[in-house]
């Protein structure tokens, strides 16, 4: 008879709990994501010291810069000005290649940094809260996402409680002439579900050389974005029923890039699009602006990052987003 070791049992149960976890996670999605989001208020609450160590890694930042934008002031003129969105549990390494190649071809880069673990309603009112910071020294503003960061962008601009386009005629807001979302996973992507993976690097990431305290890992959030990333989330739903106003669709250019591993055609390469986001789901919403599509080859990260760092040759997204932006 075949002896299994303890540690075998395990690892077994484990994958079993995991599966049917996830399997009747959908009937209670909401309910979680208001537990999540109560604790997480209550954690920075009651720990606000931590939380303020933790908030000061939070902002609109210059690229490369430490020190986070505060003040209209600091915004250069004249320059076109790009800011970079970066998507679930990523404090912006996705654009440690992109936004040098953007500062040589003369734009002004900034990069958002945000708790991209926390609900992305509320990521999208820190963002909406400042981008004031461009609202007089730049004439436009271009956005480029990536993976979750252009849903953020789109609820930012389609959100009838805060009325963008009211705010940029208001001139309290700036304009956005350009969206760019790459990767992004319109209709959401099952792979959600395996952030704790993310969330391990994106810690370790950020706390090298950072006065932050044990709880910074609670402190970016507790989940609630994962959970709103699956398909069919009430929050994708709801992103689904809105479109641009008239008065955002007349001067804001979309485009969406999307990423393929398969080195071929068909059903089973569209649903592996990136790895972790389907063609469809990348290619998704917009529905009615005539937004244009280009595909690259590419993993979800290796579009905008090489393999290790290493190559000679642009990752495949890099040029298509200078074009784009160059041409607007």
């Amino acid at each position: 008879m075949k002896k299994y070791s303890l540690s075998g049992f395990l690892i077994r149960c484990w994958v079993l709990l995991f599966c049917l976890f996830q399997m009747v996670h959908s009937f209670w999605a909401d309910w979680e994501i208001q537990a999540r989001d109560n604790f997480l208020f209550h954690l920075r609450t009651h720990f606000s010291d931590a939380w303020q160590r933790s908030a000061s890694l939070y902002g609109i930042f210059p690229l490369g810069g430490t020190e986070p934008v505060l003040d209209s002031r600091m915004v250069s003129r004249g320059k076109k000005t790009v800011l970079l969105i970066s998507g679930l549990d990523d404090p912006g390494y996705a654009w440690q290649e992109l936004g040098p190649v953007l500062t040589q071809n003369g734009f002004s880069v900034f990069v958002f940094i945000y708790p991209n673990d926390q609900s992305i309603e509320a990521s999208t009112d820190f963002l909406y809260e400042r981008l004031a910071v461009f609202s007089k020294n730049s004439s436009s503003l271009a956005l480029v996402c990536h993976s979750m960061g252009g849903l953020l962008a789109w609820n930012l601009l389609t959100r009838p409680d805060l009325d963008y386009p009211g705010k940029v005629q208001s001139g309290v807001r700036p304009r956005i002439d350009t969206l760019i979302t790459v990767g992004t996973p319109h209709k959401g992507s099952q792979l959600a579900r395996f952030r704790i993976f993310l969330e391990i690097r994106d810690l370790f990431y950020q706390v090298r050389g950072a006065n932050v305290s044990w709880l910074h890992g609670l402190m970016d959030g507790t989940g609630s974005a994962g959970i709103q990333l699956l398909p069919g989330s009430s929050f994708l739903q709801g992103l689904h029923q809105r479109s641009l106003s008239s008065q955002v669709s007349s001067h804001v250019f979309l485009w969406k890039i999307c990423g393929r591993l398969a080195p071929f055609s068909g059903y089973a390469a569209d649903c592996l699009g990136d790895g972790l986001v389907s063609t469809g789901s990348a290619q998704g919403l917009f529905q009615g602006t005539g937004s244009p599509v280009t595909e690259v080859p590419g993993s979800h990260m290796g579009m905008l990052r090489k393999p290790f760092g290493k190559g000679r040759k642009l990752p495949s997204a890099i040029p298509v987003i200078l074009n784009i932006l160059s041409r607007n």
